[in-house]
C-alpha cells in the first residue's frame, strides 16, 4: 500500500450562483458520486463570482453527500474561500476544508 490518496479535479465556472449550478457542475465534469477516502480538489482560477448559497451547496455535496476527505481549494477568489470555510463551519466539517497552492495540491 502506498498510502495515496485518490483525487477528483472539478473546475468551477467563471459565474457560480445557485445551489442547482453545484449537481449540474458534477454531472458535467463526471464527478462520481461517492468520494469517500479521496481528496476534492476544486479549481478556481476562472471563478469571478461565487455566492454563499453556491459554497454552502458545494460544501455538502463534496463532503456530506459524497464523503470526500477532503475539499481542497486551489486558485479561488479569497472571498469565495471565505463562503466555503463558513460553510463548512456551519456544517461541522472545517478540518475538512484546506486551500493550497496548484503545486501542493499536486496538480
Amino acid at each position: 500500500m502506498t498510502g495515496e490518496v485518490a483525487m477528483a479535479q472539478v473546475t468551477l465556472p467563471r459565474l457560480a450562483g445557485t445551489r442547482e449550478a453545484v449537481t449540474d457542475l458534477f454531472e458535467a465534469q463526471a464527478i462520481s458520486p461517492r468520494l469517500s477516502g479521496d481528496m476534492l480538489v476544486v479549481l478556481g482560477r476562472e471563478l469571478a463570482s461565487g455566492s454563499t448559497s453556491f459554497a454552502d451547496e458545494l460544501v455538502k455535496v463534496a463532503i456530506v453527500d459524497r464523503g470526500a476527505d477532503e475539499l481542497v481549494l486551489v486558485g479561488a477568489p479569497g472571498r469565495f474561500i471565505e463562503h466555503v470555510q463558513g460553510a463548512a463551519q456551519r456544517r461541522h466539517v472545517a478540518d475538512r476544508v484546506k486551500v493550497r497552492s496548484a503545486a501542493e495540491a499536486g496538480i
